[in-house]
């Protein structure tokens, strides 16, 4: 057991379930050492990895031992380790790498990012640590283990960017909405800085998108924010689509028929309120309270605006030849 260290030494000395009285070697305690390992149809055992090396990061579940090995197969890359870091209320992943030979510290920027560049080749973007740090030397325990406590945080994302600030307005809105959506002081975020390495993930993504549609009036796809994650990049994106954003106007369908065919949904849902003479179990009632000044002549007028633009809210559902047939009344009057 551990020195003076009962609650531990409770914790890592377990009982032996498979322990065998007078069995040769069988022992009643055995070390959790907490490695994952599991049994091969042989009968062999398989080592997965290393239970504490197996982190859940924004509902994916990461295993940092294969970011470590991406990471030491780089060129110039003598070791590396990789921890899940509380940064505010979220975890994020930060990278430690022991270079071949020292690095110059006003290239450490562009050293960082190339690594990062060429792990986004092999790995996804959720397992590419948000921030880089390099060590000279790598902190010891006693026990001749990396002394993970010693190692400095990586609290500043991005941190390895040098400053650019927004030059067109496109950009200026970029800086608002990343600054906002990654709870970054604006002043602080450079357009040549990543979107992934600030923090940002894919649900962020997509916010990303919505506030672009909403403040630019331009649709972008979720890809495009993942292909271009600096301002500047998804700046162009946005110009670019902006100059060719022209939609052609909605042309009325003209109406040659008097019923139409129904859906495969629809027509599961004919069937089961015929099958059960009517059923009101798909109807949907609800309840509003309005307060302030009501305008009955308003609401009819809202309502038969609805009425007149959604074809399938004045649709009637009708058997004909055995089949259902759908038919779209005209537009009325409420009373």
């Amino acid at each position: 057991g551990y020195l003076n260290k009962s609650e531990l030494t409770a914790e890592r000395f377990i009982d032996n379930p498979f322990y065998r009285e007078g069995q040769s070697g069988s022992s009643k305690r055995l070390y959790k050492t907490g490695d994952l390992v599991r049994y091969r149809p042989s009968g062999d055992l398989e080592f997965l990895g290393r239970l504490d090396d197996q982190v859940k990061i924004r509902g994916f579940r990461i295993e940092l031992g294969e970011i470590e090995h991406s990471l030491a197969m780089l060129a110039g890359v003598d070791s590396a380790l990789v921890i899940a870091q509380m940064q505010g209320d979220s975890k994020q992943l930060v990278g430690y790498v022991k270079p071949t030979e020292k690095v110059k510290e006003e290239v450490v920027g562009d050293y960082v990012n190339r690594i990062k560049t060429t792990l986004r080749k092999t790995l996804p973007e959720y397992m590419v640590p948000g921030v880089i740090l390099l060590v000279t030397e790598w902190p010891l325990t006693s026990n001749g283990k990396v002394d993970k406590k010693a190692l400095p945080r990586g609290e500043e994302r991005g941190q390895q960017v040098a400053y650019h600030g927004a030059q067109s307005e496109v950009e200026k809105t970029l800086v608002e909405i990343w600054s906002h959506l990654l709870d970054l002081e604006a002043s602080t975020v450079s357009i040549k800085a990543n979107f992934f390495d600030l923090g940002g993930h894919s649900l962020l993504s997509i916010r990303v998108v919505s506030e672009v549609r909403s403040r630019c009036g331009v649709e972008i796809s979720l890809a495009s924010v993942f292909d271009n994650a600096t301002i500047e990049e998804l700046a162009q994106v946005i110009t670019d689509a902006t100059a060719h954003n022209v939609r052609p106007g909605l042309t009325k369908i003209e109406r040659e028929q008097t019923t139409y065919p129904v859906s495969f949904s629809q027509q599961r849902l004919w069937f089961i309120d015929k099958l059960q003479g009517g059923t009101p179990e798909y109807n949907m009632p609800m309840v509003f309270r309005v307060t302030g000044t009501f305008s009955l002549k308003v609401l009819t007028q809202v309502f038969e605006t609805i009425l007149d633009r959604h074809e399938v809210l004045r649709s009637v559902y009708e058997a004909e030849g055995g089949e259902a047939r759908q038919r779209v009344r005209e537009v009325s009057a409420l009373d």
